[in-house]
């Protein structure tokens, strides 16, 4: 893919951050800022989707703001400490059992394989 040149204003002070950085990583000035531009972007989506979420946006509609799959933003939200889970009863198991993956919960993952077990003896 070819790249595309943008240009960006910065202050005199942000121009003495951003070289003073690239002489201690050794890197162009344009490969930091690539970098750090794409991060941030990525940084931003995150954080307007958690607002989004925790606004009341499904877990599906908050990982399309953050540009990941719903799986990767359930995980995220909760390394973030928040209480992850829609609303829709369907999804609330799986969402549980992610959460004590990334919690490395035992007791809740056990608690969601009982009731996950009760609930296919209950649909057979």
């Amino acid at each position: 893919m070819k790249a595309i040149a943008r240009t960006v204003r910065y202050t005199q002070d942000e121009v003495h951050e951003i070289r003073e950085y690239a002489e201690l990583t050794g890197e162009q000035e344009a490969v930091v800022l690539a970098r750090a531009s794409i991060r941030g972007l990525r940084e931003e989506r995150f954080e307007r989707a958690l607002m989004a979420y925790l606004g009341g946006a499904s877990s599906v509609e908050a990982a399309a703001i953050a540009g990941v799959d719903r799986h990767a933003f359930l995980v995220r939200a909760a390394e973030r400490g928040a209480i992850v889970g829609d609303t829709e009863p369907a999804t609330l198991l799986q969402d549980l059992a992610r959460v004590a993956d990334v919690l490395g919960d035992e007791r809740l993952a056990q608690a969601v394989s009982r009731v996950s077990a009760r609930a296919g003896e209950a649909d057979a």
